[in-house]
């Protein structure tokens, strides 16, 4: 799962970068806060799950603590993201 909040992340930065979004990122600060956060832990998380993996078989338990925390960071984005669309189709 981490795979895919990584990729998604990271394709979803494509329309950031290239400046389509920037009232949607000057609008709502925290999804610029929590996207950038998000998108370091998924990374990290994924380096030392494999470092991890290489070393010995068995997760040690703050990993599956911090894949929780990873799952409700991408979960708040979404909720920003899918308030944002609801309240922009209900004003237009």
């Amino acid at each position: 799962m981490q795979r895919g909040i990584f990729l998604a992340l990271l394709l979803a930065s494509i329309p950031f970068l290239k400046g389509w979004c920037s009232v949607f990122l000057q609008r709502h600060v925290h999804f610029t806060f929590v996207y950038i956060l998000s998108g370091i832990s998924a990374a990290a998380w994924l380096l030392i799950a494999l470092f991890l993996q290489s070393a010995s078989d068995k997760d040690a338990p703050w990993l599956k603590y911090w894949y929780w925390a990873n799952m409700a960071g991408f979960l708040f984005l979404m909720v920003i993201v899918g308030i944002s669309l609801a309240t922009l189709s209900a004003s237009s």
